[in-house]
């Protein structure tokens, strides 16, 4: 069985990925607004699970180095594509890197099943 706590985490972040790519739907500053929170809590996370982090097994770490990395990269192109009018260079970047960072938040789920299940 999975922990409360974790699985509700979970579910709120996937909630938000999957919000994140209705921008049609929610709007540009939805979609800002959306992005930060999930910034926010991907950063929490991060800080929660640091301590933890140097332990880990190389391979969950490189799929936290690609999340931390694709992250980056959506906030970057992000602001800049907003800075430069939509240019269509920082459009395709800030997509790609969502794409990425979704598969990795796909891969560190299931990398850490075995943390989240009670023994």
């Amino acid at each position: 069985m999975i922990k409360h706590k974790d699985f509700t985490f979970m579910m709120i972040s996937a909630f938000l990925c999957a919000a994140l790519f209705g921008v049609k739907v929610t709007g540009t500053a939805v979609h800002t607004l959306i992005g930060l929170l999930l910034g926010i809590l991907s950063t929490v996370h991060l800080f929660a699970k640091w301590k933890k982090y140097r332990f880990m097994p190389v391979n969950i770490r490189r799929i936290d180095q690609i999340l931390i990395l694709s992250f980056l990269f959506i906030l970057i192109s992000g602001i800049i594509s907003h800075l430069t009018a939509g240019m269509l260079l920082f459009k395709i970047i800030h997509k790609l890197s969502s794409l990425v960072f979704c598969i990795g938040l796909i891969g560190h789920v299931i990398q850490h099943k075995k943390y989240l299940i009670k023994a």
